[in-house]
């Protein structure tokens, strides 16, 4: 993946995510760098419009009332419905695991990285 860390516009881009509700820091690195790496032309339109852009790891509003359990280390992102990290594990029946982000389009954050998304109306 390029390094887009060090471009001022990516900081400001990951500054602004960072302040949405439920999107901390490596969420807003990892939304960032997803934007700028696979939809560079989408932002450059985008920012030439007045445009409101949401950004949902659930397209619209999922009720959830069952728990699963994942299982990575402290550096672990924090979300209820997806999660990524090193060497995440989960119970297969209740989520998916992804091994390889970039056969998915899902930013890869160094070697090990995975990604567990919950199934049906579950949560972590």
């Amino acid at each position: 993946m390029k390094s887009f860390r060090n471009l001022p516009t990516v900081e400001s881009l990951i500054a602004e995510l960072n302040r949405l509700p439920g999107i901390g820091p490596k969420s807003a690195t990892a939304l960032a760098y997803h934007l700028v790496a696979e939809s560079p032309e989408r932002l450059r339109a985008l920012a030439e419009t007045d445009s409101t852009v949401v950004i949902t790891t659930d397209h619209g509003c999922v009720l959830t009332s069952r728990a699963s359990m994942a299982y990575g280390n402290r550096d672990t992102s924090t979300g209820l419905r997806f999660k990524y990290g090193k060497n995440l594990r989960c119970d297969n029946r209740n989520a998916m695991i992804i091994h390889d982000p970039e056969a998915y389009a899902l930013p890869s954050l160094g070697p090990s990285t995975n990604y567990i998304f919950c199934k049906e109306d579950y949560f972590f």
